[in-house]
């Protein structure tokens, strides 16, 4: 498999672990209509989640796609934890091989195609 491929298989396992991440908020990605994926991130980003709308670059513009929160270690423990029982992880892969998440980037996007192959074994 592909980094890319890894990284959207692991993405959708975390979303049904953790559907809040496709929430419209603070920090999520969006698609607007005719702009490339931009992120709610200032406090003069305001939305309507009842009509899918945004106040973004001086004008309203219609949310095409949520694409949803970033995301890091945090989603994915909470992920693993909800995937298996943590009694059995103590005797499975994660006891047999090691976990190195590299902490200089927190986004899964950013993690090496290995971090990523050994994140697809557990939660696959």
């Amino acid at each position: 498999m592909t980094q890319q491929e890894l990284i959207t298989k692991i993405r959708e396992k975390v979303i049904e672990a953790c559907p809040e991440i496709m929430e419209l908020k603070f920090g999520c990605e969006i698609k607007l209509k005719g702009y490339w994926p931009v992120v709610i991130g200032n406090e003069w980003d305001t939305y309507d989640k009842d009509n899918q709308e945004i106040f973004w670059n001086g004008e309203i513009a219609k949310i095409e796609k949520i694409l949803g929160s970033p995301i890091g270690i945090t989603e994915i423990m909470r992920t693993i934890q909800k995937a298996r029982n943590m009694n059995t992880l103590q005797n499975s892969t994660l006891q047999k091989k090691s976990f190195s998440w590299d902490f200089k980037y927190h986004h899964l996007e950013n993690q090496s195609e290995d971090i990523l192959a050994f994140l697809w074994e557990l939660l696959k």
